[in-house]
């Protein structure tokens, strides 16, 4: 849907001007994606004896982030737990820390990186 028109500019020289139309052209819709995570027994078994409700669906987020990069370790910034502040993030990692589910490296004024324990990639 354009129309080209003819201008003449002030050198006297004649221009075709296409105008688009913006809501023109292909329109690409974003891929529909569903994230799931596989839960493996053990981790199961050790969060039934969890205390702080948080701490199921940040295990979650990590065996997540863990499948992602491979088994690597891995920063977790505030960003990948967006519900929660970043105090409540620090007492459910120490928790699932304590509960020997993952390794904790801290770092000052930075994301910590977060080592997965039991769970095959």
């Amino acid at each position: 849907m354009s129309q080209t028109k003819t201008i003449i500019d002030k050198r006297g020289r004649a221009i075709e001007v296409e105008t688009l139309d913006p809501r023109g052209g292909i329109v690409v819709k974003p891929k529909w994606e569903q994230r799931f995570v596989k839960r493996p027994w053990d981790w199961v078994e050790k969060l039934r004896t969890a205390k702080l409700p948080s701490t199921s669906a940040v295990a979650d987020v990590l065996l997540y982030e863990h499948w992602i990069k491979g088994g690597r370790p891995f920063p977790l910034s505030n960003k990948k737990v967006p519900w929660m502040n970043r105090r409540m993030k620090w007492r459910t990692l120490a928790e699932l820390e304590a509960l020997g589910l993952i390794t904790i490296r801290r770092r000052p004024r930075r994301s910590p990186w977060i080592t997965c324990h039991h769970a095959k990639t």
